[in-house]
């Protein structure tokens, strides 16, 4: 069963200005759409009966979104988003050997360090779906 994703290989590619999808573009995507879903936690806009939003301009956000966080991870050495490169240079269990690089605490925040595309996380800022308290129901 294909995972859903907010842009196509095609579109990747446009992205990333070359003519052809880069090999592993839709594991790329489906994995960059599963971090852009996590930084929408407590967005809210309209979507269709398969989840695919019906405002054209938050369609065109999530996918481009999507494409910078799949060539952040890329460049950054880590293909499927985990964000472990990110913060670590070496990861070695046996003797626990951690290595750090970057910017302390660049991490999980939302702010575009370690896990998120610094351009992704500005794309759905500027979308308006970034920013929100969690909203209370009952």
């Amino acid at each position: 069963m294909a995972r859903r994703t907010y842009a196509t290989p095609t579109q990747y590619a446009e992205w990333l200005d070359v003519a052809d999808p880069p090999a592993g573009a839709v594991r790329a995507l489906a994995e960059a759409t599963i971090v852009v879903d996590e930084l929408l936690l407590t967005a809210c806009y309209d979507v269709d009966d398969t989840g695919t939003p019906t405002d054209t301009d938050v369609a065109a956000a999530l996918r481009d979104a999507t494409c910078a966080q799949a060539a952040y991870a890329k460049g950054i050495g880590d293909p499927n988003s985990t964000g472990a490169t990110a913060a670590w240079g070496q990861v070695a269990i046996g003797s626990a050997r951690l290595g750090r690089t970057g910017a302390a605490g660049g991490g999980s925040g939302g702010d575009g360090g370690g896990r998120y595309s610094p351009t992704a996380v500005a794309l759905l800022r500027s979308a308006g779906l970034l920013g929100h308290e969690p909203y209370v129901c009952g």
